[in-house]
């Protein structure tokens, strides 16, 4: 992430009193929990 997005995201993070955050991809989740979501069938 560049700087002026960290910036931003912590500007924004603070205003909505949200002390810690997580940004990953749903496999990185997945893989460092052990939790998958239900599949969804998008027929």
């Amino acid at each position: 992430m560049h700087e002026a997005q960290r910036q931003r995201t912590c500007a924004l993070l603070q205003a909505r009193q949200i002390d810690a955050a997580l940004f990953a991809s749903p496999a990185s989740i997945t893989w460092l929990t052990g939790f998958a979501p239900p599949a969804t069938d998008w027929r």
